[in-house]
């Protein structure tokens, strides 16, 4: 059936005359199903399922999805993917991440002892990474920087408790409890 410059399909269910409309495709290249005004490609109004051998959904910046999502992280932190200076196979999980002084807005492996300019920790393994921005860039040039959670860190064999700063250790790469002298020049 043609309405309004749509093409409509329809069905009757047994014993009705009157078409019920199932799928349109309209003027605009737009496809409707259960719906008379798709508002996009495609306009659906009730389930989607989908089966079989690669079952996904593809987004515009060309992420896949291909699970629903199960309100269940499966990593122990949240980490925020950040920019970085140099070569990211110089980074390991664990490495203190700290402000580069010489680059505005990126982030470099810490390189010198009591450093007040630590930011935190490449997480190890993530079970949210947020983004500031959309990805436009080669993920090369950036790194999960944990904001929180459990956080696994290089440290030095000196102990250092949950609730202590910390910051770079003289034995790189690790880490080491804060003493008076963060913060002075």
């Amino acid at each position: 059936m043609n309405y309004d410059g749509s093409l409509v399909f329809a069905s009757t269910h047994q014993g009705n005359s009157t078409p019920t409309e199932g799928m349109r495709l309209d003027q605009y290249g737009n496809v409707g199903i259960g719906t008379a005004l798709p508002g996009a490609k495609l306009g659906v109004s009730g389930s989607v399922k989908l089966s079989g051998n690669g079952a996904s959904m593809t987004y515009a910046d060309a992420t896949v999805q291909s699970t629903a999502w199960t309100g269940i992280l499966s990593g122990g932190d949240y980490a925020e993917s950040v920019d970085i200076t140099g070569e990211r196979s110089a980074f390991e999980p664990g490495d203190l991440l700290m402000i580069d002084p010489k680059v505005h807005g990126r982030f470099q492996k810490s390189s010198g002892p009591y450093s007040a300019m630590i930011s935190g920790v490449y997480a190890t393994k993530p079970g949210v990474t947020g983004r500031r921005q959309p990805r436009s860039k080669p993920q090369e040039d950036e790194a999960p920087m944990a904001m929180l959670g459990i956080v696994p860190t290089k440290v030095s064999p000196k102990t250092v408790q949950s609730t202590m700063a910390i910051c770079w250790c003289h034995r790189a790469p690790l880490a080491m409890q804060c003493v008076e002298r963060i913060g002075r020049r």
